[in-house]
């Protein structure tokens, strides 16, 4: 989450919001879920040092690849208010 966008593929962005809250998911997952598992390694960084503390293999988007993203999140966001 970061209010400039950093090109990881999965950027939340808080629309100006200073406090929230998150929710997970858990679904399609095999075996018992963990907590611990999935909320460790949390921190807070700095976007000049984000890439270096990212796992391998974290997926990046460009600003033209950004814009097809959010386009199609807005049609199924519509198609879901339009049912």
């Amino acid at each position: 989450m970061s209010r400039r966008d950093p090109g990881v593929h999965n950027w939340l962005d808080p629309e100006g919001h200073e406090a929230g809250m998150l929710a997970i998911r858990w679904q399609h997952l095999s075996g018992t879920p963990a907590v611990d598992r999935a909320l460790r390694g949390a921190s807070v960084v700095k976007l000049d040092a984000l890439k270096q503390s990212l796992p391998a293999g974290t997926a990046f988007v460009n600003p033209a690849e950004r814009l097809i993203q959010q386009q199609l999140r807005a049609v199924a966001y519509d198609r879901r208010l339009t049912g």
